[in-house]
């Protein structure tokens, strides 16, 4: 139990700094979407790491950061339970969806140790388009904003550029760590 909470406490907590940075560092002029969102790379990898546990830290930290960034919260918070819930859903609905189709992109293969990185990107791929017409859509149910499809593209490129990011960052890791174990005075005594 103490696990779960750790996990979906950092899973928040890094959701929450990831969108200060993402506000600190990325200022735009659109308070829709970025284009480049580096949580989205966050939710696609705290996914593969502990699939469906982290997921109450994820819908957390998007809520927290609702609060926190946008003004308008308390007027319409429906609307950002909503996208909330939109973004944090996608990506483990889109797995079981394919993985009931018989197409488990996590699972790993015989000719190779882990999961393939082409695997998490298209399951990241496929959560990203999810995402921009899921929230676009719970938008266009609970405010005056119409069904847009620049929010889409939007979405489409900044969630895409996050989840590169991160997807990038954790293949360089492993590499290293890979290396590392390999090369005898890289080695810690």
């Amino acid at each position: 139990m103490r696990s779960l909470l750790l996990i979906n406490f950092m899973t928040l907590l890094i959701y929450v700094m990831l969108f200060w940075l993402q506000d600190y560092g990325f200022q735009q002029a659109s308070t829709i979407a970025s284009l480049i969102f580096l949580p989205h790379g966050w939710r696609v990898v705290s996914f593969f790491l502990f699939k469906f546990k982290a997921l109450p830290g994820l819908w957390a930290g998007h809520i927290a950061t609702c609060m926190i960034y946008f003004p308008d919260f308390a007027e319409t918070p429906i609307t950002y339970v909503m996208t909330s819930s939109a973004s944090v859903a996608g990506l483990p609905l889109m797995y079981l969806l394919l993985k009931r189709l018989g197409w488990d992109l996590f699972a790993v293969r015989k000719d190779y140790p882990v999961i393939p990185w082409t695997s998490f990107m298209a399951m990241g791929l496929i959560a990203t388009a999810w995402n921009g017409l899921a929230v676009s859509a719970a938008f266009a149910l609970t405010s005056e904003r119409a069904f847009d499809v620049n929010i889409i593209l939007q979405y489409g490129v900044g969630d895409t550029i996050g989840m590169v990011t991160f997807v990038g960052a954790l293949i360089a890791y492993f590499r290293w760590q890979r290396r590392r174990a390999s090369v005898p005075e890289l080695r810690q005594p």
